[in-house]
C-alpha cells in the first residue's frame, strides 16, 4: 500500500518513537476556590510516525500512538490520636491512558547529516483506561473520554542515505478538561486539567534520498 503513494511523493518517510511522558494534573474545586497542584508522574509514550510531503524546510507529519498521563499525591499519614499528621506520607498515583492522533506542521532545516525542526499543531487523546490508588467510582462517569489539545515540540535528526534517528521533546497542552461540573449546593464543582512533557527517541526510514 505505501509503495504507490511513497512514489508519489505523498508519503517521505515513516517510523516509530518510543520515550517517557512526565504529566502532572491541576484539580480546581470551584465552590470553595482552590486549586490543588499534583506531583508529576513518569509514563510511557510509544507511536508510529508518518511525514507527508517531499519538502526542503517543512512537513505535515501524524503521531498515531499511546501516551499514559496522570499524577502523584503526597497524603499525609493520620490518625484519631495524632489528627495533623505524624510527619510521614502514603504516595498514592493515579494514570490516564490514551489514544493519540497527532497532526503537526514540521518546520525544518538541514546542516549536512543533521536536520534540526521545531513541530506545532493539534493533539487528539481518547481514553483507553485509568487506574488510581484512590477510588474515583463515584465521578469516574464525568471523566471525558475525548480530549482535545495543543503539542508544541522541538527534535533534531540525524540522517543518513535513508535512515534518520531523531531525538525529540514535546509540551502536550490540553484544551478540553478531563473533567468539568459545575458548582451547586451538593457538589462542590470540580475542574481537572492534563499537562504532559514528552521526550522520545525515534527511527524512521525515508522511502526519498533527500
Amino acid at each position: 500500500m505505501l509503495g504507490p503513494f511513497a512514489n508519489g511523493q505523498i508519503i517521505n518517510s515513516v517510523g516509530i518513537k518510543t520515550g517517557l511522558s512526565v504529566a502532572n494534573q491541576t484539580w480546581y474545586y470551584k465552590s470553595i476556590n482552590m486549586t490543588l497542584k499534583k506531583d508529576y508522574k513518569l509514563g510511557l509514550y510509544s507511536a508510529m510516525t508518518v511525514d507527508f510531503l517531499k519538502s526542503k524546510y517543512f512537513n505535515i507529519t501524524t503521531d498515531i500512538g499511546y501516551c499514559s498521563k496522570g499524577n502523584t499525591e503526597k497524603v499525609p499519614n493520620t490518625s484519631g490520636f495524632i489528627p495533623q499528621g505524624d510527619g510521614t506520607y502514603t504516595t498514592y498515583n493515579t494514570m490516564f491512558n490514551y489514544f493519540s492522533f497527532s497532526p503537526l506542521l514540521k518546520i525544518k532545516y538541514a546542516i549536512a547529516h543533521f536536520i534540526p525542526y521545531v513541530l506545532l499543531g493539534l493533539r487528539w487523546d481518547y481514553q483507553l483506561s485509568y487506574k488510581s490508588d484512590f477510588n474515583y467510582t463515584q465521578i469516574e462517569n464525568d471523566f471525558y473520554k475525548s480530549i482535545y489539545g495543543l503539542t508544541c515540540g522541538t527534535g533534531i535528526e540525524y540522517k543518513i542515505k535513508n535512515i534518520g534517528i531523531n531525538s525529540e521533546f514535546q509540551y502536550q497542552y490540553d484544551i478540553t478538561k478531563l473533567m468539568d461540573t459545575p458548582a451547586s449546593p451538593t457538589n462542590t464543582g470540580l475542574e481537572i486539567n492534563n499537562k504532559a512533557f514528552i521526550i522520545s527517541i525515534g527511527l524512521k526510514y525515508y522511502f526519498h534520498k533527500i
